[in-house]
């Protein structure tokens, strides 16, 4: 658990910022993170990538929160020695609606945080969009794999997706499948990173 401690360090920070430049709330883009809902709780890694995304709400940014339904479901090979044990899509569904608490519940705390770091009256200066949560699932979900081939799959280059350090660290040495244990990257794994 993040302890408001952490919280009220960081709104002070921000709270300062926003007082040097009260017009950078003016919104002109937007901006997104993504995290991939393959834990039952978010961590200290996604608590510092929300912080970066507040960071760039309170500088006039749309901010956006991109769960990984899709890519959840796939499991990213990423730093693995051997294949993801895969997950329900209920079991992702879940992670995604916990994910999403956890990050409102951090964002009105943090906001809260902010306010008691800002002068009287302060609160003005805070005026931002709220968090928009999307799930790439839903992007997916409707979609045949022939369509899924010919729509995304024409976008990719096989050349370039071997070269991944993610991919190239599952291989064989030679692709005659010399060598290769069972724990060699499977085409699931491989085809995550068009779906990222």
């Amino acid at each position: 658990q993040l302890s408001n401690q952490a919280l009220e360090t960081d709104a002070s920070l921000y709270a300062k910022k926003l007082l040097l430049n009260p017009q950078s709330n003016q919104f002109a883009s937007s901006v997104y993170i993504g995290f991939d809902p393959t834990a039952e709780s978010i961590h200290l890694g996604n608590y510092l990538g929300f912080l970066a995304l507040k960071h760039f709400q309170l500088q006039g940014f749309r901010p956006i929160i991109l769960f990984g339904g899709a890519t959840g479901l796939i499991g990213d090979p990423s730093g693995r020695s051997s294949e993801r044990n895969l997950l329900t899509l209920d079991q992702v569904q879940a992670n995604v609606d916990k994910f999403q608490e956890q990050f409102n519940t951090l964002d009105l705390n943090f906001t809260k945080a902010l306010e008691r770091q800002l002068p009287e009256g302060g609160e003005a200066i805070m005026e931002t969009h709220g968090i928009e949560f999307v799930n790439n699932y839903d992007f997916y979900k409707g979609m045949s794999a022939i369509s899924f081939l010919r729509d995304v799959g024409k976008n990719f280059r096989v050349s370039t997706m071997l070269s991944r350090d993610s991919v190239k660290s599952r291989m064989p040495s030679n692709l005659t499948g010399e060598g290769q244990s069972d724990e060699g990257l499977s085409f699931t794994e491989f085809s995550y990173q068009i779906l990222q």
